[in-house]
């Protein structure tokens, strides 16, 4: 009886032992150092935007200090909504990143009650950039300043042709209006790219979008007549703002990257320190600003209140502008 008793305990032992490793083995794996696979950048508007530049200058870093392959994803559409709602559905497990920019993404879960996602389903991690709209015309062209273009708009209501890529630069144009008490003929086109384009074919008068593409585009014969952030940029001193000229508006584009909201903490803190790490590269933040951006690095706790500040501020103005963005 003695002897069996001690068998029984010997197995018991045994399979106690073999399920330790076991289960020690499971925790092995669930543990595995974030990232073991390629990780990707989904951008919710076009090929040649802003946003897209900046992701695709992201990623080149990002896969150096990952380790891993980055991978950028288009999703443009229905004013960033297709793109954002990816971003916000997708398993949070740090393998989909996302890239915000205001105030486009604010702009559409204020319009669109069936959007299919909340800002709060992505939680924001950093940011490396601050930039505001720019009205944009040819420097050959009859429109030399402001006022130029505001004496034509007013001789000719409805004749001035403004290209604009999304929700966001139509609320620029409509605060032009307002503003200036003119009216204008909005656009629509897919990218900041395509609009600088259709400027430079002459296909439209005047393209708003971001500052970068007229810094960038100096070369190619495009101008910026107004500046709508807070004060003259650096690299357009001479271009006034909507203060300058008497009026209290302002706005500023901010990339901001982002995970689904679940994603876990390690996760999140991991791509906090690599993303912190980044914003100390010198060399990335000569080409961020070689691409026409302010270089303007945000870590999370102070991106949180920016972007919070943003979306009331947004949501305001939407509902000023309510009737026209239902009836564009």
């Amino acid at each position: 009886m003695k002897s069996r008793s001690t068998f029984i305990f010997l197995i018991l032992g045994a399979v106690l032992l073999i399920a330790s490793v076991l289960l020690g083995g499971c925790g092995e794996k669930k543990e595995a150092k974030y990232p073991t696979k390629p990780v990707t950048i989904v951008v919710p508007s076009a090929v040649g935007g802003t946003a897209d530049i900046h992701a695709r200058l992201v990623s080149t870093y990002l896969e150096k200090l990952l380790g891993q392959p980055v991978t950028i994803v288009n999703k443009p559409g229905a004013g960033t909504m297709i793109g954002n709602r990816e971003i916000a559905r997708a398993n949070p497990d740090g393998y989909t990143i996302g890239i915000l920019a205001t105030p486009e993404s604010p702009i559409v879960t204020a319009l669109q009650k069936q959007a299919g996602y909340k800002n709060e389903d992505m939680e924001v991690i950093a940011s490396f950039t601050r930039m505001p709209g720019a009205l944009q015309v040819l420097k050959d062209g009859p429109f030399k300043t402001m006022q130029d273009f505001v004496n034509y708009a007013k001789a000719n209501p409805g004749k001035a042709t403004v290209g604009v890529s999304s929700d966001g630069w139509l609320l620029h144009v409509l605060e032009i209006e307002q503003a200036f008490g003119i009216k204008l003929n909005p656009i629509t086109v897919k990218s900041g790219g395509e609009g600088t384009n259709a400027l430079l074919g002459k296909h439209i008068m005047a393209h708003m979008g971001g500052a970068a593409f007229a810094i960038t585009g100096a070369d190619k014969g495009i101008a910026a007549i107004l500046v709508c952030g807070s004060k003259r940029l650096e690299k357009l001193p001479d271009v006034p703002t909507f203060i300058d000229l008497g009026h209290n508006i302002s706005y500023e584009m901010v990339k901001i990257l982002v995970v689904p909201k679940g994603t876990p903490q390690p996760v999140v803190e991991k791509l906090r320190s690599v993303f912190k790490e980044m914003s100390k590269d010198s060399e990335f933040a000569k080409k961020v600003d070689g691409s026409g951006e302010i270089y303007s690095y945000m870590d999370k706790p102070e991106l949180e209140k920016a972007y919070k500040e943003i979306c009331d501020n947004i949501s305001t103005k939407v509902k000023k502008y309510q009737a026209v963005f239902e009836n564009k």
